[in-house]
């Protein structure tokens, strides 16, 4: 059949090209040479193409994993000003496409999103799933849509299978939205269906919970059974992630049972996490000892522990470690040699991301070697448990306990004062810095205090890109996505500018950079990632004569996100 759809596939219609191309993709048929000429043919009449045409050639070019460059360029160009013709799947189908080929066209995902709000009440739950789901994977966030969809699913998430309850929960949780309605709704409806996940359906529902600090010790445990039916099943990236989720919900279950028996302070409570939802038990336990039984069986994977997967299992397990011989025979403690052995495994991994960082001597760093280098890693962060280890591995100090309780109090305020701030993770800076070499004259010094939100400064002085385009300096890795907005790395890009506008320093020079003395002290609420990490040392190399210290929030239920 494909053959013959080859030979005469000029003739066709296009109605009959999208439909071709529909139920190939649908049946999961690869033929390259197919995919080739649908995409020749749809390519040269892209302008008399009607938005069901549109939308299912998208569709099935990302279904194939066919990423042709031409064909998603033009199709931006007519399907724009025909945005009002397109029927909801349409819209979702569209949206889903590009974001699954990581091809991001901003003014065609902004066109899609304003229609998308426009036509909301008619989407079904996986159109609703879709679209929330592109927007997080392509990060263009458009939040009155995003808050919309999650308003409009709970009504709808009767209809929602497994896939769709999981890939929701993610789209909001990585882009930390977080929605308590739609939260308890998708927890209620995945309760009863809880056997019916997929391993990956489970990781990815237990991380989105656990990154939004959702305290629900009866899904978390209903997943966690269930992941024990099906364990031989899963990648070890899916069960380390799902360890992770876990344990840092039993962590918060803990914390927030403190802060029952206490008074609550609300400098200790998570960000997204409100009093009352600490009506569960203050123990936690019962999850550390689900945690244990999962972590028993991965000691015949332990060759595939690395990267990441080795990250999220050690910082998992860090809350049921034995500290004690006393420990070993509790349920809720793992056993000594399976720790041993996990965090040796680690530590030696940290170590070696630690020599891929410090290995650059020479700054400004080549991105064409030093990205790679970190990617090689295959980590994305060291976890919150031995962020501080890789730092002082690095030899960045860590900030005074009266700036870090400074810095929270202020960025809490900025939180309740701003409801803009409600998500994104926020990084507090000071510092006071001075161009030495100057006689007869008072050096021109710079002091100042900023605070930093991933994705923009506060207030929005400096995005990110004009960041990054200043201080070009300065390289951001992305590992698994771009990381260039994060909250730390805008931070380090805006000292670079009032460095240069402020104290009249050519950056470019280094004899230049070594005249920049004084203090810069930085507090982000969450555990920096690799790449944020890896410009720490960049900053430090770039200006010696600055004493540069780190602080982050080291709290279980700070997720790092994005």
């Amino acid at each position: 059949m494909s053959s013959a759809s080859l030979h005469t596939l000029a003739e066709f219609r296009s109605q009959e090209l999208s439909a071709t191309a529909w139920a190939f993709a649908q049946l999961r048929f690869q033929d390259q040479t197919l995919h080739n000429a649908i995409a020749t043919v749809a390519l040269a009449r892209i302008r008399y193409l009607n938005a069901q045409t549109i939308s299912n050639i998208a569709w099935s070019m990302a279904t194939w994993g066919v990423t042709d460059e031409p064909l998603l360029t033009a199709i931006s160009s007519p399907a724009i000003p025909r945005i009002s013709m397109f029927r909801p799947q349409e819209l979702a189908n569209t949206s889903w496409a590009f974001a699954k080929l990581e091809y991001r066209d901003q003014p065609l995902f902004y066109a899609l999103s304003a229609e998308s709000l426009r036509k909301l009440e008619q989407f079904t739950m996986l159109d609703l799933a879709n679209s929330a789901w592109a927007c997080a994977s392509i990060l263009v966030l458009h939040w009155p849509l995003l808050d919309s969809i999650a308003s409009a699913s709970i009504s709808k998430i009767s209809f929602a299978n497994c896939q769709d309850l999981a890939n929701t929960s993610w789209a909001f949780a990585s882009i930390t939205f977080s929605h308590r309605p739609l939260l308890d709704a998708i927890s209620a409806a995945a309760l009863p269906r809880i056997s019916e996940f997929t391993p990956q359906n489970l990781s990815m529902t237990a991380w989105a919970f656990a990154n939004l600090a959702f305290v629900d010790e009866h899904i978390f445990t209903a997943i966690g059974e269930a992941a024990i039916l099906i364990l031989f099943d899963f990648e070890v990236r899916y069960i380390s992630s799902l360890l992770w989720s876990v344990s840092q919900n039993a962590v918060l279950q803990d914390l927030l049972g403190e802060m029952n028996r206490s008074e609550p302070s609300v400098l200790s409570m998570p960000w997204n996490t409100s009093v009352e939802s600490a009506a569960c038990e203050p123990q936690g336990c019962k999850l550390k000892a689900l945690i244990c039984k999962l972590a028993s069986a991965l000691v015949f994977r332990s060759a595939e522990w690395k990267g990441h997967s080795l990250c999220s299992l050690a910082n998992a397990l860090w809350p049921v470690r034995p500290l004690s011989i006393s420990d070993v025979d509790t349920t809720c403690v793992i056993q000594p040699d399976l720790w041993s052995l996990v965090e040796n495994l680690w530590i030696a991994e940290i170590d070696r991301v630690a020599l891929a960082i410090s290995a650059f001597k020479e700054v400004p760093v080549d991105p064409g070697v030093y990205v790679p280098a970190l990617q090689a890693t295959g980590c994305f962060h060291a976890g919150p448990y031995y962020t501080q280890y890789l730092l002082e591995k690095l030899g960045i100090p860590n900030a005074s306990l009266d700036f870090v309780a400074s810095s929270r109090a202020r960025l809490f305020a900025v939180r309740m004062s701003d409801a803009k701030c409600d998500v994104g993770i926020m990084c507090y800076v000071d510092c006071s810095m001075t161009a030495a070499g100057f006689e007869g004259t008072p050096p021109p010094s710079v002091v100042d205090q900023m605070q930093f939100i991933s994705g923009k400064q506060l207030p929005s002085e400096v995005q990110s890109s004009s960041c990054v385009s200043r201080a070009s300096l300065l390289v951001s890795a992305p590992l698994m996505h771009d990381r260039s907005g994060h909250a730390e790395f805008l931070a380090l890009c805006k000292l670079v500018m009032l460095i240069e506008d402020s104290l009249g320093i050519d950056v470019h020079s280094a004899p230049e950079r070594a005249r920049v003395q004084g203090t810069v002290r930085l507090y982000v609420d969450r555990h920096p990632c690799l790449s944020c990490t890896g410009a720490f040392w960049q900053f430090r190399a770039l200006f010696p004569g600055v004493t540069f210290n780190v602080a982050f929030e080291w709290r279980a239920a700070a997720a790092r996100g994005r």
